[in-house]
């Protein structure tokens, strides 16, 4: 007796046994880890600073440079780009996994604050 009479005859046991092997496969899918791609979160620091009708080459000389500097001197930077347009200048600072999420933001605000002093008075 092969596979199909043995179907054919006995529709019950073979519809039973698809429930069950689809119930399993749920199960299996529902109880996967995703120990592949752990969940990583590097952190991201984001200065920005406005100086009201100020040209994009003026905030970059005087505003995005000084603030640059300042940051570069912190360790476990990843990257740090910056983009400078009419009164507004942003930083943005990642650092790598290796750097402690909770104090890159108090780390990025201290140097900030010491560049204070090269930036133009409020």
């Amino acid at each position: 007796m092969n596979l199909t009479q043995f179907s054919i005859r006995n529709p019950l046991v073979v519809a039973a046994l698809a429930i069950a092997l689809a119930l399993f496969g749920i199960y299996s899918y529902l109880t996967l880890g995703v120990a592949v791609v752990p969940s990583i979160s590097a952190p991201v620091v984001l200065v920005t600073t406005t100086e009201p009708g100020a040209n994009p080459d003026t905030i970059e000389t005087q505003i995005t440079k000084p603030i640059e500097d300042a940051i570069s001197t912190l360790r476990d930077i990843s990257t740090l780009t910056s983009t400078s347009s009419q009164g507004v200048s942003t930083v943005t600072v990642a650092f790598t996994t290796a750097a402690n999420a909770d104090l890159v933001g108090i780390d990025v605000e201290r140097v900030v604050n010491g560049a204070r002093s090269k930036l133009p008075a409020a």
